[in-house]
């Protein structure tokens, strides 16, 4: 009994947790009933005003647009020159009356129509046989319809009676295929139109002398079409226009749509129905504009209507089956969602980390080790990528102290590259040494000066304010590279000493370090760093011969020096100057090593003979170097005598002639390029995609480098030298009889309009005066 009592409430129980959840589930099924009904009226509701604000927005702008056009047209057709020319007989060459044609012509063009759609203005004058555009005149109206533009279906005489001979006020032609002859190439394009036709005179019915038509695009960019696109954007229908006769002057609808089932038949001026056609339930929305009586219209199938509503019908069912089956499987739902991203990322772990893998670890260890070896890696990247530009820079600064830039362009470019700033105007070079330590030290403190490095490169940071840049030379040496923004030496040479004073006494107390300094000469050009590097090690040379711990400057013990000055940096920056050919440059340089060793020092004749044999050698490693690429002439030695000034111009004349041998050669190859630039520009000029961009494609070289080339070699742009050699070519077809857009075509231009402004800005005069005078 106990038993059976104990499963009845079991059930009880079980009941009222079923009709609850029951109860629970039928709530969401009757809110979700409730919901699609309102939102299919709504959305109905909502798809109706939607349209007819988008065909109201339609006949408003069009509408808008055909006023525009009402206005311009009156004011053409009241213009005393078109009026006076619509009684004249077509003119003669060289008339009187082709003035007035060309002065009515200017006058037209001034008329602005509405931008809103492309189109395109006609006068058409019978009397005359003229046809006026928008930036032509046609003296032929026969030429003009079978060679500019015609409609596809009519013949030109169809065509002139419809225009012509036939009273038009404020008419509009439904859209028509035509035929426009392009004036570039003489292709025919088929286009559609609405023509928008007006008699001359207005009013004038049993006289009619000619007519204004306004050619409305219909189915380009900014065509009629596209704006009624926007009522309709799915094309699951139709949207059209139609004018007072029932006849329809254009619109869009789908390609599976048949033209046979359009609605012209509305009572109302504004307003919808529904409608059963070919078997398709449509809604039917049309306004009626008050200007010329046209009808917008919209016919779309009420599935289209409802497409939102049948989409949340199922989404409701979805969602009623969704919280069915949550409420069985809830447990399994959340394990799936929870574990699934963990198993996911187990997964790639394990196809990353195979040996890892294959060792038997659990799922949590070899998760950890994986993304610790990821950080890891990431960590190495990051380092390496670091340390990679630090040797970019350390290679930077031993380029720039050893003088290896000869060229200063390159020097900013790779500076610029790296985030070093050389922008400065006057720079200069101090070197540090450490000179000892205060108290006695063990040998295994001397061990750890790699400790005390970044120590003192830390307090130089610190001191030098961003003015500057450090490079470790050797154990116990580092420069700075000092970078001045403004031209007085005085006052930065007190600024540096304060600096390096300071640098000075905070080593020496926090750190029982001393040290020595040499500085170099201030230089204006960051080419000329490594003379002030050269000069500092001299300068620290003499500093740590003497008794004194402080800075000693170049400029200060280079008076009455006995050795010569030929530093390693020097000699480089020497060999550069002259593989690059630039004498100017060797000159300076020639030059400073004279002054420094034969005006500036006592030197002794050993030592000008040592100074001697540094140079020969220098001339001896050029030739070498420069040997494999250039073959120059065995270069000769004469005896050395007593007299080293005059052996020294010697040696001055030899490095010249290798300068310039090397110049030269450059120069040849400079030529060869420039003559295949030339001859290549003679043969394509007549190419109407020839450019700079393909130019420079096809000699490999950038069109930067082109550009700059080719205005040294010329002095002008290869633009206008391109543009006068066409001209020239054209000047010599002018003798023959070929038409100006025929010469225009052949000579490289895509149209005769870009020929006359270039020949006029060439030649001075139009090409047709040109011709006519020498004909």
């Amino acid at each position: 009994m106990l038993k059976d009592k104990r499963k009845k409430r079991k059930m009880m129980i079980y009941r009222r947790f079923f009709l609850s959840n029951v109860i629970i589930l039928v709530i969401p099924l009757l809110m979700g009933s409730i919901v699609y009904y309102k939102s299919v009226s709504v959305i109905e509701d909502n798809a109706r005003k939607s349209r007819m604000f988008m065909l109201n927005r339609c006949r408003s702008i069009i509408d808008n647009y055909m006023e525009d056009i009402d206005s311009s047209v009156i004011k053409m057709s009241m213009d005393g020159n078109l009026f006076n020319l619509m009684h004249m007989n077509q003119p003669q060459a060289g008339s009187s009356d082709v003035y007035h044609v060309y002065k009515t012509s200017g006058k037209l063009g001034s008329y602005n129509f509405s931008s809103t759609f492309k189109s395109q203005y006609f006068v058409y004058l019978k009397k005359c046989n003229i046809v006026f555009s928008n930036s032509l005149v046609y003296y032929d109206l026969d030429y003009y319809y079978e060679k500019v533009l015609r409609y596809k279906d009519l013949s030109y005489e169809q065509w002139y009676e419809k225009m012509l001979d036939t009273y038009h006020l404020r008419e509009t032609i439904p859209e028509m295929d035509m035929i426009e002859v392009l004036n570039s190439s003489f292709d025919e394009k088929e286009h559609q139109y609405i023509t928008y036709i007006q008699t001359l005179p207005i009013g004038s019915k049993n006289n009619i002398l000619g007519a204004i038509a306004v050619l409305i695009d219909a189915e380009g960019e900014k065509g009629i079409k596209n704006l009624l696109a926007d009522v309709d954007d799915s094309m699951a229908g139709y949207t059209y226009i139609i004018d007072a006769d029932g006849d329809i002057i254009t619109g869009v609808w789908g390609e599976d749509r048949s033209i046979e089932k359009f609605v012209t038949d509305f009572d109302e001026d504004s307003g919808y129905y529904f409608k059963d056609i070919s078997g398709e339930r449509m809604m039917v929305m049309n306004v009626r504009s008050s200007l010329n009586g046209w009808n917008y219209v919209t016919v779309l199938p009420v599935t289209e209507i409802m497409k939102e509503a049948i989409y949340i019908k199922r989404l409701i069912i979805f969602i009623i089956l969704s919280i069915l089956s949550i409420g069985i499987l809830i447990s399994v739902y959340l394990a799936g969602k929870n574990s699934k991203p963990l198993n996911e990322v187990l997964l790639e772990l394990k196809n990353f980390f195979k040996n890892e893998a294959n060792k038997g670890a659990d799922d949590y260890r070899l998760l950890k080790n994986g993304v610790k070896q990821l950080i890891n890696s990431n960590q190495i990247l990051k380092e390496s990528v670091y340390s990679q530009r630090i040797r970019m820079e350390m290679s930077f600064f031993e380029r720039l102290l050893k003088g290896e830039f000869s060229d200063g362009n390159e020097l900013v470019t790779i500076s610029n590259h790296l985030g070093i700033n050389l922008e400065g105007k006057l720079f200069c070079v101090v070197i540090l040494t450490i000179n000892k330590y205060v108290e006695n030290v063990s040998n295994e403190i001397l061990l750890e000066n790699d400790i005390n490095r970044p120590i003192i490169e830390g307090i130089i940071k610190e001191k030098i304010k961003g003015k500057g840049y450090i490079y470790t030379i050797g154990i116990e040496q580092t420069a700075i590279i000092m970078n001045f923004i403004h031209s007085d030496e005085d006052r930065y040479t007190r600024e540096m000493e304060d600096m390096l004073g300071g640098i000075n006494n905070e080593l020496l107390h926090k750190y029982d370090i001393s040290m020595n300094y040499g500085g170099g000469n201030f230089y204006a050009d960051p080419c000329n760093i490594y003379l002030s590097f050269s000069e500092a090690k001299i300068a620290l040379d003499y500093n740590e011969n003497s008794d004194e711990n402080c800075i000693t400057w170049y400029r200060d013990i280079k008076t009455g020096k006995r050795s010569y000055y030929y530093s390693p940096e020097l000699e480089i920056k020497l060999k550069n100057t002259v593989k690059a050919g630039k004498r100017a440059e060797l000159e300076k340089i020639l030059g400073s090593i004279y002054n420094e060793n034969f005006l500036g020092r006592n030197l002794t004749d050993y030592m000008k003979y040592q100074l001697i044999s540094d140079l020969r050698g220098t001339i001896i490693k050029v030739t070498d170097e420069i040997r494999s690429k250039f073959e120059p002439d065995k270069v000769q030695f004469k005896p050395y005598g007593t007299d080293y000034k005059t052996v020294f111009e010697e040696i001055k004349i030899t490095l010249f002639k290798i300068c310039e041998m090397i110049s030269e050669k450059r120069k040849s190859n400079n030529s060869e390029l420039f003559e295949s630039i030339l001859n290549y520009l003679e043969e394509n000029y007549c190419a109407q995609d020839i450019s700079i961009c393909s130019i420079a494609s096809e000699f490999k070289i950038s069109e930067s480098y082109l550009s700059q080339f080719f205005k040294e070699q010329t002095g002008r742009t290869l633009g206008s030298f391109l543009e006068e050699l066409r001209i020239k070519h054209a000047c010599k077809l002018m003798a023959g009889n070929e038409l100006i857009k025929d010469i225009a075509s052949t000579v490289g231009y895509n149209n005769a309009l870009t020929f006359r402004r270039a020949f006029k800005r060439v030649m001075g005069v139009n090409p047709t005066s040109y011709k006519d005078n020498n004909a």
